[in-house]
């Protein structure tokens, strides 16, 4: 678990420490620092859960586009003849797990990061004392 620290609740979280401890730490030293900077009367510190978010993949929404394209293409055949309505629920796994990939795969070569870092259960806390304020 990695943690991240802010000055501002909603503001830019530094990320990367390995516990509440350090990233209130590391927080009194950039105060230390940056003092000229405004940050001489900072007193409260924010520290979060540094989260890394992946896209999911939702097979039956391919699918249904998939089915939804063909009505408008055939008029309406591939619906009256059950067009991808027989597929299991491995098959749909199988797909989920291909699109997975190949959007991984897709990423890297093309350079691209598909993830998000988030700071979640966020908490304030005395930046002098380290420890926690409840509201």
């Amino acid at each position: 678990m990695k943690y991240a620290y802010s000055f501002d609740e909603t503001g830019a979280y530094d990320c990367g420490y390995t516990s509440v401890q350090a990233a209130i730490e590391a927080a009194r030293k950039e105060v230390e620092i940056d003092a000229e900077d405004g940050l001489k009367d900072v007193n409260i510190v924010y520290v979060g859960k540094v989260a890394t978010k992946e896209p999911e993949f939702d097979g039956w929404s391919v699918i249904e586009t998939m089915q939804d394209y063909m009505d408008n293409e055939t008029g309406g055949v591939s619906t009256d003849e059950g067009y991808l309505d027989g597929v299991s629920a491995e098959q749909l796994d199988k797909l989920e797990c291909i699109m997975k990939d190949s959007v991984k795969r897709w990423s890297k070569e093309a350079e691209i990061n598909v993830t998000v870092t988030i700071v979640t259960d966020i908490k304030k806390y005395d930046l002098q004392t380290g420890r926690e304020l409840h509201e």
